[in-house]
């Protein structure tokens, strides 16, 4: 056992799980490092099926056909190592692959009745989602046929573990038994024995170059690369949906002609397309996603196009698109895969510890698979002498987007697979527009830049321009937040603004206070434009305080006091207030948190000392306050594991609260329920409308605050995903209980 490193006991172990014991056993070898990473997905799917499951859906004329082609798959079986394999990883220090000397190909003949449509129905019943091929059983394949009565023909699913062979793999396993059950057997050159790529690998394993390599381009990158938010890379590749489109022949003409005009392989345009779209949907210049290698240009397996193997590897690649021309950044990403080919079978886990993110997030979640294969019609050709047609491939990821290219000669095709909500068609059309862009301008000129790139396709344009994007509306740019609810107090002085507990303040009284809030605060050297950080339970003391900072000319930062106190300190320490508004009922973590960071003001035990100030209204323009200033900043979950402060300005503030006051159609009727934490923008979507229409609002640290015998009964209620699959949950247990307390409540599912 040259390429392991076994004690007597463990190969004891190992062989006892062998039937036939040591006589059967060929070869004992480690995996290699995709192979790892693809038992680990196997072993994180402990219920229904395995992501990582390939299948083939045959058709046959005859069963002589049928018949035919299993007794060539099973000569096939006997010939490649790979296919006589099992998998070992419980009571080993290390996961090995143990070769058999002799396998019983598992085949299996079951009954599709009346199906409508077999195929799909042969599909379905061995769907990834549902059947599981045992690894630590040999061959790694199965095979199950059955008779489609209606349409006079014979079908054979074949399911082949990932972690055996790859797609590559299972086509040319597929074009090999036709080649045997034509009787050229003679003609077949020797098998390429996986245990030779093995091998290979680990005498390429220089850890030290590659983590060199893989820290020069990506040692600077601190955050996910996150296409559409996109952040889960470990599904079970269900939801998963695709659509394909291909370029036609001119297309590919001049897709080919360009590249090779600018020294660069048509695998490169791809990959310098798909880096432009994926930044842009991630909001990213420097975008990093996983790029699908061969993994057969390396020594020994490039004397061999049939060999059958795992040999693919996914690894990261990230494209510079900053202030860059589209001929260079062209040339650079082509240059950068030239590297990346050099590395290709460096371990995905070592690439991944090259970047400044955290292990704990995904440093990619977009892949992009080019293939390369101008054989395919020959070989569609060559099954159809035998009576055979490949009816499907089916392919999978824990990837939640994915590009694979199939460059086929003449034409390219490619197909988009992408996890609900996104649409594989929308992927498909962004592609096709980036790529005949990005040919337009390198046709043009070697001086226009990336930014100008256009990736949406025209109904997208016509959609962002005359439809979502016509949001013009008449509203006086130059105006404050506050100076909108001022004018409310003026208009509706003695109407409910705030049901706090026991307590129903007026608008003129809510304004009164915080008036002398700010006065004082501006007194003790709260000037415009400074930090004021407010941690407040959700209550009339909240609004007070809030509108006191923003009539001060300050800047809000939200601190929600049941985070916890290393989170809080982080906020404060980042922003770094003048002065922090909080109030007794605030956990004592959280207030010494806030003493650390600045001097604190009591909202309940300190209001004595602002009672004497005046009530009048502060003007903007005497304090140098514009709709240009913050108005607030509000820390979000952070992309990087560390939260990050987003300002917000009083003019988009304003600009928003008033469509959203038409939008929701708030009235002064209304009594909205304020729910949200303050440090959730949604308490804004809360607050600051229903104030500035002329409503009541009810804060309440409940979820949803709903009573049987609250009086006044909310009447708009802003719920979040999780809100709403939570009240659902109630309605469920509660039906009654639900109707009487959501009588006359408009729901908003903001999500």
């Amino acid at each position: 056992l040259p390429l392991v490193e076994l004690s007597q006991s463990a190969i004891d172990r190992i062989v006892a799980q062998v039937p036939g014991g040591v006589r059967n056993v060929q070869d004992i070898y480690p995996l290699t490092a995709a192979q790892e990473g693809i038992l680990f997905h196997h072993c994180l799917q402990t219920e229904g099926g395995d992501a990582y499951q390939t299948s083939a859906l045959l058709g046959f004329d005859d069963k002589a056909a049928l018949d035919s082609f299993i007794g060539a798959l099973e000569s096939a079986v006997a010939r490649h190592d790979v296919l006589r394999t099992s998998y070992v990883w419980k009571h080993v220090d290390r996961a090995v692959q143990v070769v058999w000397r002799g396998v019983t190909l598992p085949v299996e003949a079951v009954e599709c009745g009346d199906a409508e449509n077999p195929s799909a129905w042969m599909l379905e019943r061995f769907d990834r989602a549902r059947f599981r091929i045992d690894l630590s059983s040999a061959p790694p394949i199965a095979g199950f046929y059955c008779h489609a009565s209606k349409d006079k023909h014979w079908l054979l699913v074949l399911v082949v573990h990932h972690i055996a062979l790859d797609q590559i793999s299972l086509q040319r396993l597929i074009e090999e038994v036709v080649l045997l059950q034509g009787g050229a057997s003679q003609s077949l050159p020797p098998p390429v024995q996986f245990r030779d790529f093995v091998a290979l690998a680990q005498f390429k394993d220089d850890r030290n170059a590659q983590s060199a390599f893989f820290r020069s381009m990506l040692g600077q990158i601190d955050e996910p690369t996150a296409p559409f938010g996109l952040m889960e890379v470990r599904g079970d590749g269900s939801g998963i949906n695709k659509a394909t489109k291909a370029f036609d022949e001119s297309q590919t003409s001049r897709m080919r002609r360009i590249a090779q005009a600018h020294g660069v392989s048509v695998a490169s345009v791809f990959h310098f397309a798909w880096a432009i779209i994926v930044g842009r949907v991630s909001g990213c210049s420097r975008p990093v996603f996983g790029t699908v290698l061969s993994g057969r240009s390396q020594g020994a397996t490039a004397s061999s196009a049939r060999a059958l193997g795992m040999f693919i590897n996914t690894l990261p690649i990230c494209v510079d698109l900053r202030q860059i021309t589209v001929a260079d950044a062209l040339r650079a990403t082509h240059a950068r895969v030239l590297q990346l080919l050099e590395h290709e079978l460096t371990p995905l886990d070592l690439a991944l510890d090259c970047s400044q993110v955290s292990r704990e997030l995904p440093l990619f979640s977009a892949l992009l698979n080019y293939r390369s294969d101008t054989t395919g019609d020959e070989s569609a050709k060559a099954l159809r002498c035998v009576g055979l047609e490949v009816l499907h491939f089916d392919d999978a990821t824990n990837y939640p987007l994915m590009l694979d290219v199939d460059d086929r000669g003449l034409r390219i095709g490619f197909t988009a697979e992408a996890i609900a909500p996104i649409d594989p068609e929308r992927i498909c059309a962004l592609v096709g527009t980036t790529i005949n862009s990005m040919l337009d301008r390198l046709e043009r000129s070697d001086d226009e830049l990336v930014e100008q790139i256009n990736i949406l396709p025209p109904d997208e344009w016509e959609k962002l321009i005359h439809g979502w994007n016509d949001t013009r509306t008449a509203y006086l740019k130059d105006k404050t937040i506050q100076e909108f609810f001022e004018a409310q107090v003026a208009r509706i002085p003695d109407a409910v603004a705030v049901i706090g507990g026991e307590e129903s303040v007026s608008y003129q009284v809510l304004n009164a206070r915080a008036n002398q809030l700010a006065r004082y605060l501006r007194r003790h050297g709260v000037e415009t434009g400074a930090f004021v950080g407010l941690c407040v339970e959700r209550s009339l003391d909240m609004l007070v305080g809030l509108m006191a900072i923003l009539k001060a000319g300050a800047v809000y930062v939200p601190i929600d006091p049941s985070y916890p106190q290393s989170r809080i300190s982080y906020m404060l320490n980042d922003s770094k207030p003048t002065m922090c508004l909080s109030h007794q009922r605030v956990g004592e973590e959280a207030r010494q948190a806030l003493a650390r960071s600045a001097p604190v003001v009591d909202l309940l035990a300190d209001c004595g000392q602002w009672a004497e100030e005046s009530e009048a209204n502060l003007a903007c323009r005497e304090i140098g306050l514009t709709a240009r200033h913050l108005a607030y900043v509000i820390y979000t979950s952070g992309s990087t594991g560390q939260p990050k402060g987003v300002m917000i300005e009083h003019r988009g503030l304003v600009n928003y609260t008033l469509d959203a006051i038409r939008w929701f159609g708030l009235s002064e009727q209304d009594v909205v329920l304020q729910q949200n934490s303050l440090n959730f923008d949604l308490s804004l979507e809360e607050l600051m409308p229903a104030l500035l229409a002329g409503a009541t609002v009810m804060p309440s640290n409940s979820l949803f605050g709903l009573s049987e015998s609250c009086d006044p009964c909310p009447s708009v209620v802003h719920l979040s995903a999780a809100h709403w699959h939570t009240l659902v949950g109630e309605w469920s247990r509660d039906a009654r209980k639900a109707q009487t307390q959501l009588a006359g409540v408009r729901l908003i599912n903001v999500t």
